[in-house]
């Protein structure tokens, strides 16, 4: 028995390193004139938002605030902090106010995130979207759509 111990724990130890990759959960990009989709694993029961978008692999910048982070660009669409103001085109002299919004997928509608991405919990199964524009939200997304057959 003592013998068979290492290679108990050894298997006990891959069982559960692969378990904790399972939870994934979907990500949504709306840049205005086109719609990135990522599926993002990550490792342990929950994440947050900014930690999937860090997982993703997209350039974004962000700024840090008493609230948590503001994402201020992905894939260059935004404001490019720290060059210029996390919400450059939010001014006095904006004709609009454009900014990344952070919303979740609820009941098959996106609901708008009242906390931060660095604040909102991301749980398995879990649709996430930053939409850039004037604070609204991505139609016709659901998690089956960004996954398909691969969950």
């Amino acid at each position: 028995m003592i013998r068979r111990l290492p290679i108990l724990i050894l298997s006990l130890l891959l069982l559960t390193s692969s378990a904790a990759l399972a939870n994934q959960a979907a990500l949504v990009i709306d840049l205005g004139n086109r719609v990135i989709t990522e599926c993002v694993e990550f490792e342990g029961p929950v994440t947050t938002a900014f930690e999937l978008l860090e997982l993703s692999g997209l350039n974004f910048t962000f700024q840090e605030f008493n609230f948590g982070a503001a994402i201020c660009s992905i894939q260059a669409t935004g404001c490019q902090f720290p060059q210029e103001s996390c919400f450059c085109q939010c001014t006095a002299t904006s004709p609009s106010c454009l900014f990344f919004s952070l919303f979740f997928l609820r009941r098959g509608e996106f609901v708008s995130s009242n906390v931060s991405a660095s604040h909102l919990i991301v749980h398995s199964g879990d649709v996430i979207a930053f939409s850039f524009g004037g604070g609204t939200a991505p139609e016709g997304v659901t998690f089956e759509a960004v996954w398909g057959s691969q969950y």
